[in-house]
């Protein structure tokens, strides 16, 4: 991570999960001089590229051929403020909140998401040193 701003958070990150059978890297930067997302996903059967709202899928085959399906999906990526993303979350949620349903997939991604994030930021406060997730402790595990 790094900073050249004078805001508090980083400007650019640059992050490697490794998973037992593939990788995620995220680079991000908010210091260019257009908006553009682009993502890729790699396992040992494939791979997943996003550039925008176009999404190619790449799938080993037999023989080393590798088949290709290009696809497209709207997803408002302009909008830095993920207004659409956040309504529905905000709708799930006080939906949960009325039917009296306080722990959720949705809140487990979000402690999974709270502690990759810190994980990273750990991380680059070691220098960029390879650090491991800690397995996810389900609510039942922290009561017992």
């Amino acid at each position: 991570m790094s900073n050249l701003s004078t805001f508090d958070t980083e400007d650019n990150f640059n992050c490697t999960v490794t998973f037992p059978t593939g990788i995620a890297v995220a680079q991000l930067t908010w210091n260019s001089g257009f908006r553009k997302v682009i993502y890729t996903i790699h396992g040992e059967h494939g791979a997943i590229k996003v550039e925008d709202d176009d999404i190619e899928i790449h799938r080993k085959r037999s023989g080393g051929t590798v088949d290709v399906e290009k696809l497209s999906a709207a997803s408002h990526w302009m909008d830095a403020s993920h207004a659409e993303w956040f309504m529905a979350l905000h709708v799930d949620f006080a939906k949960q909140i009325r039917a009296g349903e306080w722990v959720g997939r949705e809140a487990h991604d979000a402690a999974m998401c709270v502690q990759l994030i810190e994980t990273a930021y750990a991380s680059a406060r070691a220098d960029g040193r390879e650090l491991e997730l800690a397995p996810a402790r389900t609510a039942a595990a922290k009561a017992g």
